[in-house]
């Protein structure tokens, strides 16, 4: 396993989007302040804010991947096959409040430092925290 401040070199040299799970990439880590972070995010990435400290980063669509090389769009087979089978809890589907993250029937996938919304069998969104728990809200 590569060092999280290799990788987060890595997708600054090679102009693709890779996310650390549990740190983050080249333009924003987890655990750090809107003033210190590196850049703006790619399209298809939202930085979730708490207390002015990034809490969450939220991949909806584009090429962005994880250090293991999951993306939006992949199937449920890859992500256990490089994550394992991880804690699968329900999407919290809230109605008339504002974005909704999933549909019924999708499910979460959870890691440390990371979580896959899975729909259909294929990633849907993930997020990357420094505690996947934390990441979505979810029923257990």
């Amino acid at each position: 396993m590569f060092p999280s401040f290799i990788l987060l070199a890595l997708s600054l040299t090679s102009g693709n989007c890779v996310l650390t799970e549990g740190v983050g990439a080249d333009f924003g880590r987890v655990g750090v302040t809107r003033q210190e972070k590196a850049g703006l995010p790619p399209h298809g990435v939202r930085l979730e804010y708490k207390d002015h400290t990034l809490a969450q980063i939220f991949v909806y669509e584009g090429n962005c991947q994880t250090s293991r090389g999951v993306r939006v769009g992949d199937s449920q087979s890859k992500v256990q096959k490089l994550y394992g089978n991880g804690k699968k809890t329900t999407v919290e589907i809230k109605k008339g409040e504002g974005d909704s993250l999933g549909k019924l029937g999708d499910f979460v996938l959870e890691y440390p430092g990371v979580a896959f919304v899975i729909s259909k069998g294929r990633v849907a969104a993930l997020f990357i925290t420094a505690n996947a728990a934390e990441g979505v809200e979810s029923r257990h």
